[in-house]
């Protein structure tokens, strides 16, 4: 058979067989492209399994990623959530097993190794008490609601729609990442109600996700049309620290919660050095007193502020070298509420080290150098203000608190503390000045010290002279001037009387 007429027949025979196929091909079993068709603008959420999350009780996300180690890790509080995904190792050697809880002391061997990076697994759990939502796997603070509309994630997944499928939800997985994060939505049994991965974002906006039980992973664009809310669509925030809430006294600014408090100076007994300050009509009291000085309402008002303002950037280890030398240097606050019962607070810091002595070679180049050094630069600094936070009820999230975590919250609330009671006390304004002597009317001083009133003036009114008729004339009068009065005459005065002379004395 020639070439050309061989080609022919397997082309033939490979339509018959094509042909063959699609005959005997039984009913319905094109759907896996009617599937796929089929989702395409469907919700990513659909109306029954939305109906249900209103429900959930619990929201736990497991997220894998690479955390960055560092000294400071061995101080964190929140080590147990990690657990590494691989094994932890450098040049073959293996320093922790895949599966393995971070804690300080591992943390220690791999800085000590120099390992500083690892891929761990990190699991956050949110459950819904009371009073709110709670962080369980971060020490059971209160934390952010993940329903909420503003800060939530769930609102962003009821905008979600299905653009297309992406492939097999196995396929999906390591090519787009959608294996590396679960959310889970739970009822108050432990029970899943709905569960779904998100994976990595897509070129043109959106990002890949599968859906625990359905065999296609898809892309998934926001309802609305913005670019920028397709391309930020989803950040659902893995780390336990950000879900928590960071200002924990916050709720007792309300209403004037807080009547009543007491602050304890770390003093040694027999010695007590305290003040409590009680809330009235307003405003802040005491009944200590200091001589010559007067109570500074301003400043237990600021302190009361700086209180319920405590916000925390960090949470630390008690085993944490800066807690432990802060341990008998903490200023206690015990917070009476109307309502909520009693709070402590509790602030301190470790003290700055004695200066070191200097060395005599170092003497002698600081005795050359003395015009050009600062002595401020190698004085020892203090160490950082480490902040503890308690309920002393029961059925409060932070009873015990301080018993598993202290925070970093900065030195505002510590600086707002003075040294001693005396600094809530300042000087007494000065008197007023005397008022100035009063002048009498004759210009003196009035002798009681009141003013005289000056006299009367007596008002005069100018008035035009009335006009008066002349006198009438005698005869041979005229009307002319008289004469003016000449010199008055000279009159020469008489004579005095003469006297006669005494008589002379009578000759014996």
């Amino acid at each position: 058979m020639k070439p050309k007429n061989l080609a022919i027949g397997v082309a033939v025979l490979a339509a018959l067989a094509i042909a063959l196929n699609f005959i005997n091909k039984p009913a319905g079993s094109s759907g896996v492209s009617a599937d796929k068709q089929k989702v395409r603008g469907r919700a990513l959420l659909t109306p029954e399994n939305e109906e249900l999350l209103e429900k959930a009780q619990e929201v736990v996300i497991q997220a894998q990623k690479t955390l960055y180690i560092n000294d400071d890790d061995k101080n964190r509080s929140d080590l147990s959530n990690f657990t590494l995904v691989e094994d932890a190792k450098k040049d073959d050697e293996v320093f922790a097993k895949k599966g393995a809880t971070l804690d300080a002391s591992i943390v220690a061997k791999l800085l000590e190794k120099e390992v500083n990076s690892v891929e761990v697994s990190e699991t956050v759990t949110l459950s819904q008490g009371a009073a709110g939502w709670l962080v369980d796997s971060f020490h059971g603070l209160p934390g952010k609601d993940p329903f909420d509309s503003n800060d939530g994630f769930l609102e962003d997944l009821r905008k979600a729609k299905i653009v297309r499928t992406a492939g097999k939800t196995e396929d999906v997985k390591k090519k787009h990442e959608t294996g590396k994060t679960t959310v889970s939505f739970k009822d108050q049994e432990g029970n899943t109600i709905w569960a779904f991965n998100p994976g990595r974002r897509h070129d043109s906006g959106g990002r890949f996700a599968a859906v625990e039980g359905e065999p296609y992973a898809y892309h998934v664009q926001s309802k609305i049309s913005s670019d920028n809310d397709n391309f930020s669509w989803l950040s659902i925030d893995n780390d336990n620290d950000d879900w928590a809430e960071n200002n924990l006294l916050a709720f007792l600014e309300e209403g004037d919660e807080v009547e009543k408090v007491e602050l304890t100076y770390p003093t040694l007994p027999p010695v007590v050095e305290a003040i409590t300050f009680t809330r009235a009509e307003g405003k802040w009291t005491t009944e200590q007193k200091v001589a010559g000085k007067e109570f500074d309402e301003s400043k237990a008002s600021d302190l009361i502020d700086d209180l319920i303002d405590i916000r925390w950037s960090e949470a630390l280890s008690l085993d944490s070298e800066d807690v432990k030398g802060a341990a008998g240097h903490f200023r206690k606050l015990v917070l009476h509420t109307k309502s909520l019962g009693k709070f402590e607070i509790q602030v301190g810091r470790s003290p700055a080290p004695p200066k070191p002595p200097k060395s005599d070679e170092e003497k002698e180049e600081d005795s050359e150098d003395a015009e050009d050094e600062d002595d401020t630069e190698d004085e020892p600094e203090p160490g950082p203000v480490i902040t503890l936070i308690e309920s002393k009820s029961v059925s409060d999230p932070l009873f015990r608190l301080a018993e598993k975590t202290a925070f970093d919250a900065g030195e505002s609330l510590y600086d707002a503390i003075p040294e001693t009671v005396a600094g809530f006390f300042k000087d007494p304004p000065p008197p007023p000045p005397p008022p100035p002597p009063a002048v009498s009317q004759t210009g003196g001083t009035s002798p009681t010290g009141a003013v005289t009133p000056a006299p009367r003036k007596k008002i005069t009114v100018a008035t035009p002279p009335i006009p008066v008729p002349p006198l009438p004339k005698k005869d041979g009068e005229t009307n002319a001037p008289p004469p003016p009065p000449g010199p008055p005459p000279n009159i020469t005065p008489p004579p005095p009387p003469t006297t006669p002379p005494p008589p002379l004395p009578e000759s014996k």
